[in-house]
Parts: structure tokens; sequence; C-alpha cells
């Protein structure tokens, strides 16, 4: 069962980054830039515990409200996480990934991988 759990939020997860970074693209969000600025932006929410602040003001709501609040709240989180990997893998393929060297990149993989696997920190979907 949680193998086919792991296919189908994989599947949904990469139709979500793919449809993200489409829309990103044809919006010409630069990614460094931006990527920065959603840093910034998490690490302000962090040092303010929005989390908290969202669960403290949602205790007098109805919960319509909460749930729906809820939603925005993961989606807004989701749209950061993207746009601070998307200025992650920007530089990646700037400083380690020179276009057309698919060895190198399946090295790299295989590198992270194998650390990730060694400090078991390598997870699935699911595991996530």
């Amino acid at each position: 069962f949680m193998v086919a759990l792991d296919l189908v939020t994989g599947f949904f997860c990469i139709c979500f980054w793919m449809m993200s970074w489409s829309c990103f693209d044809r919006l010409k969000v630069t990614e460094i830039r931006c990527g920065c600025a959603m840093g910034i932006i998490v690490l302000l929410v962090v040092a303010a515990e929005g989390h908290r602040l969202l669960e403290m003001a949602s205790e007098r709501w109805h919960r319509v409200v909460v749930a729906l609040a809820s939603r925005v709240w993961t989606l807004c989180l989701a749209i950061l996480s993207l746009l601070i990997w998307r200025a992650a893998f920007a530089v990646v393929y700037w400083l380690l990934l020179p276009p057309k060297d698919n060895l190198r990149a399946l090295l790299l993989a295989a590198l992270g991988s194998s650390v990730l696997v060694a400090v078991g920190r390598f997870r699935s979907i699911c595991d996530a």
C-alpha cells in the first residue's frame, strides 16, 4: 500500500512542481533574486512564529474559515518552497552542472543520494 501511495503522491507532487515552474517561467520570475527574497520572507515568518499566530487566531474562527485558511497557508508555504528550490537549482546549474554534462549530473545525484542514505536522511515521499 505504501508503495502505491508513494507513486500517487509523487506523481501529483511532480505535477504541482511542473505547473508552478511553468507559471514562474511565463511570468518571467527571476530565480536568484526571487528565491533570496522568499528565503528572507520565510526567515521572517519563522522568527514571528507565523504558524502559532495562525493557530491562536483560528481558535475563534468558524470551521470553514479554518479549513480555507489552512489550505491558503499550505499553498503559500509550497510556493515559497518552490521559489527557494528554484533559486537553489539555478545556483547548482550555474556552479556544478554545465549544459549537456549528463555524466556529472548522474554522479552528483548518486553522491547526494549516498550521503543521505549514509546519514539516515534519505526518505520516500510518504516518510517526508
